[in-house]
């Protein structure tokens, strides 16, 4: 019997092992994806979507990829605290006034840069200062502090939660300029067979590195750190490079350093 309790305790170790890879297999990660107009739809198209599933590959585990309404998408994320989002990032949460600290969440390394700009009606001379959109109406993504971070006196921004149509009131002349994300504007106007709306490159409201946002669980940091190895693989293989290239970006200015 003594011979046989070594035998014993490695076959007790081995199937406990078994056990928790079993379990991890097993474990399914929610990714809620924010739905906001032709590059991110529910129909599973558009950029965004296409960057998802290019790092949410096979060997970052199973997921849950579920498409809702930008407004929901926050409300069942800040619920469910086993789930993740994206794109985000825990300083664009803060940010944004989603919760008041990122103490509880984990995020990915940011696997693309978004510039903010402010964009003006065609023909016309982007602005090059907050002071240039004095007294003007602007509109800007729904739940973002667009209308915070640039001091302009006597401006009316109206939020709108749908990027095509926040373009359509520009281009009719409803608003005097917009708040816009590239490379998200360039895909918008791209659909709609409009060229590139005048902007201001070295005026950037915001620089958004984004990613993947969970709460922070054992499941989730697990998940988080496979999705971190993918990343790490795309950049050092050029395939993130590539993505870019084929949607007629400039890696340089879309490709976050590798920060972790």
């Amino acid at each position: 019997m003594r011979r046989l309790l070594p035998v014993l305790a490695i076959l007790s170790a081995f199937s406990l092992y078994t056990a928790f890879a079993s379990a991890e297999d097993d474990a399914v990660t929610t990714v809620l994806a924010s739905e906001w107009g032709i590059t991110l739809k529910s129909d599973g198209s558009g950029f965004y979507n296409e960057l998802a599933r290019l790092v949410l590959a096979e060997d970052v585990g199973r997921t849950d990829y579920r498409i809702v309404p930008y407004r929901r998408s926050n409300t069942q994320f800040l619920k469910a605290t086993d789930t993740c989002r994206y794109p985000d990032s825990i300083e664009t949460l803060v940010a944004d006034g989603h919760v008041k600290n990122g103490e509880a969440f984990i995020e990915s390394i940011p696997f693309i840069n978004v510039h903010v700009h402010l964009f003006s009606t065609p023909g016309s001379i982007p602005p090059r200062t907050a002071a240039d959109i004095e007294e003007s109406t602007i509109a800007y993504p729904m739940g973002a502090r667009t209308h915070l971070k640039i001091p302009a006196k006597g401006a009316k921004f109206v939020p709108v939660s749908d990027e095509l149509a926040k373009a359509k009131m520009l281009l009719s002349g409803r608003v005097q300029f917009i708040a816009a994300a590239l490379p998200d504007l360039k895909f918008v106007l791209a659909a709609i067979g409009h060229p590139m709306l005048p902007y201001h490159e070295p005026y950037i409201v915001e620089n958004l590195p984004l990613g993947i946002v969970c709460h922070q669980t054992a499941e989730n940091n697990a998940f988080i750190d496979r999705v971190n190895r993918r990343i790490k693989t795309l950049h050092e293989g050029g395939d993130l490079a590539l993505f870019f290239l084929h949607h007629g970006l400039d890696p340089h200015g879309y490709t976050p350093a590798l920060t972790k």
